[in-house]
């Protein structure tokens, strides 16, 4: 029946034999589930990506909930021809209607997604979680220091917090490739260039699949750092830089500076919002002066270091920024928050109020958190100046190859 209702609605043939491995694999996984209702999840999965019938844009899922909703009102109508709208089938018709509702990305609607039985066993597990800290301050303050213990034993245990810390505190960074405005172009394509085995290098299919997943779930962001009161919206699905509420134009069509660092922006607020309840939101941008005046530039690395720190500007929250640049202006940049840093934190410094007035804190760089390095053939030499915090100013003719990273 769901193969049947594919074909009908002109499912292209890879999107159903995606459909199919899709429902293979959970129905592999419902087995492990005694209560699991195997036949919805069935349904589920085959019917998934019907929308793809329509488009294979970021709004299928749009599209998909559309399709849904005539076969229900046709449903509902032929039964209400037909005398045949019972109670039972009311009830089953608001049900699917607000799952319907939930599966489209385009209304805000909450659904039940975990029993009370399931909840309390995640509440359980939770508990056991929040043990962990609490045994961890008791071993700490009972630890024997003088307690006799051999080097591999040391090590081991060494290695053991290690992992842990790798496992609970860090994850890998975000990668913005300097290809980024081809992304713009073919972000919404990028899981059927997927399918189709298309050879675009799979950094870039990666990158698209989250940048356009950060345009859907980001619809405004305050882009006037560019260009006074100009924001990024979206409508409808669709990217658009607006200069005013009647003005505007489709991303593709701006800028190039525009085009250069929506797909910067949006990524890294996406991963901040996922990672809510983490702090690690690192990122590597490839070439971030890309078709940005210097000004833009300067602008755009203190709206990007001012995420390192909480609010007040104090708290490092140990996310590792690294950038790669042929721009002196970028560097430039970068030392201006080193300096910022290094006078407004001086010891009885009368200058940070001052300071914080024209950089704010939040934006200031540590200089024992950061390094700068210069890459020339194939081999890597620091360019930054420990005793003074910045990085030097006599990079040298390959000055074109360096390699920022800031925070380590």
């Amino acid at each position: 029946m769901e193969l049947k209702i594919l074909k009908q609605e002109e499912t292209p043939e890879n999107v159903i034999e995606h459909s199919k491995a899709v429902c293979k694999k959970a129905m592999k996984i419902a087995a492990n589930f005694k209560d699991a209702d195997k036949d919805l999840i069935k349904k589920g999965a085959l019917l998934h990506d019907i929308g793809r019938s329509k488009t294979h844009g970021i709004t299928h899922a749009v599209e998909g909930a559309k399709i849904v909703r005539e076969y229900l009102n046709e449903l509902e109508t032929k039964a209400s021809l037909n005398n045949q709208l019972t109670i039972e089938l009311q009830d089953w018709l608001k049900w699917a209607k607000d799952k319907t509702d939930w599966f489209d990305p385009m209304i805000k609607k909450e659904d039940i997604l975990l029993y009370e039985s399931v909840k309390e066993d995640l509440i359980q597990i939770k508990k056991k979680e929040n043990n962990f800290s609490k045994k961890f301050r008791d071993f700490y303050k009972n630890f024997n220091y003088n307690l006799d213990l051999k080097e591999k034993e040391i090590l081991r245990v060494i290695e053991t917090a290690n992992n842990v810390k790798r496992k609970h505190f860090f994850k890998s960074p975000l990668y913005i490739p300097a290809e980024r405005t081809i992304v713009n172009l073919i972000k919404q394509a990028a899981i059927s260039f997927q399918n189709l085995e298309i050879p675009i290098p799979k950094h870039l299919l990666n990158f698209a699949s989250i940048f356009a997943n950060a345009s859907f779930e980001i619809k405004e962001f305050d882009i006037s750092f560019l260009k006074q009161n100009t924001f990024y919206k979206n409508v409808n699905g669709e990217d658009r830089i607006y200069f005013s509420e009647r003005k505007n134009m489709k991303l593709t069509e701006s800028a190039s500076g525009f085009q250069s660092i929506i797909p910067i922006i949006l990524p890294i607020e996406y991963i901040k919002k996922r990672n809510i309840f983490s702090t690690n939101y690192s990122f590597v941008i490839e070439e971030p002066e890309t078709n940005l005046f210097p000004k833009a530039q300067y602008d755009l690395l203190k709206l990007l270091e001012s995420g390192r720190n909480d609010d007040f500007g104090k708290v490092d929250k140990g996310n590792m920024h690294f950038y790669t640049t042929h721009s002196p202006f970028i560097l430039s940049s970068l030392n201006n928050l080193l300096f910022a840093f290094s006078k407004g934190t001086e010891k009885d410094s009368i200058n940070e109020i001052d300071i914080d007035s024209i950089v704010s804190k939040k934006s200031w760089i540590n200089p024992n958190d950061f390094s700068a390095f210069q890459i020339i053939d194939g081999k890597t030499k620091s360019v930054f100046n420990r005793k003074t915090g910045l990085i030097e100013n006599k990079i040298g003719r390959a000055s074109c190859r360096e390699r920022v990273s800031s925070p380590v």
